[in-house]
């Protein structure tokens, strides 16, 4: 998808939402320090069955579904994305969710996220426990897309890479995603808009744009899920 974005809803400012992202960052240190066995998936499931997503309407953009898949492998939880080919025709070697545009066939936008991930990297949309759903957002290029959050049951999993679109299946543990040490927060302007590029680097892999922008987004959901756990103050 493309890599600069618009998000659904914009973000608190000001001295309050500061001290109170600090009390869950803290939340979020210790969770993870006294418990290297957290259950992410499982918190996961419990904050997308409470969750409502933002939605965009009377969007004029081309709609689009991507899937942010969830899976555990050698007992570490990790998400799934792709490394886009060179044989794409737009963002070569990028980094990104399994996505594209709706099709007619699809009767909704999971069904979009389902297809794409089968089509890209050969999960069987059978495979894949539908958690719920992310913010819409609107890139620069006028996508309306849609993130479908789900979780993939079988482990290993026979990933088979789509020879045209994907390079490469990436796994990032949702551990290493959740320590703020990994993000890099960097102001950028388009077109007079100004807005915060999220960067994650993982084994010589940078996320970013509008994948940065989703994987922010759940980041910071499973972070506050993590602090109401720990009896943290959000």
């Amino acid at each position: 998808m493309d890599r600069e974005h618009r998000p659904a809803a914009g973000r608190q400012t000001g001295e309050t939402m500061e001290e109170a992202e600090s009390l869950v960052d803290q939340a979020v240190r210790e969770a993870v320090a006294e418990d290297v066995q957290t259950d992410y998936i499982a918190i996961s499931r419990h904050l997308f069955s409470l969750y409502e997503p933002g939605r965009l309407h009377r969007v004029a953009g081309m709609r689009a579904g991507v899937m942010l898949p969830l899976y555990e492998k050698q007992g570490v939880q990790h998400v799934v994305l792709t490394k886009r080919s060179d044989l794409v025709e737009h963002h070569k070697g990028q980094i990104s969710f399994p996505g594209g545009m709706v099709e007619p066939g699809d009767r909704d936008i999971v069904a979009t996220a389902l297809r794409e991930a089968h089509e890209e990297i050969g999960v069987e949309p059978a495979d894949v426990e539908i958690l719920g759903a992310l913010d819409d957002i609107v890139t620069t290029s006028n996508f309306h897309v849609s993130p479908v959050v789900g979780v993939i049951g079988s482990s290993p999993y026979p990933f088979t890479m789509h020879p045209q679109e994907v390079a490469e299946v990436i796994e990032i543990p949702i551990a290493f995603l959740v320590d703020d040490l990994n993000l890099v927060e960097e102001p950028r302007e388009s077109d007079g808009r100004r807005f915060i590029n999220y960067i994650y680097s993982y084994e010589g892999h940078g996320v970013w744009g509008a994948t940065g922008q989703i994987l922010h987004q759940y980041v910071e959901l499973l972070k506050a899920g993590l602090a109401l756990r720990t009896g943290a103050s959000v």
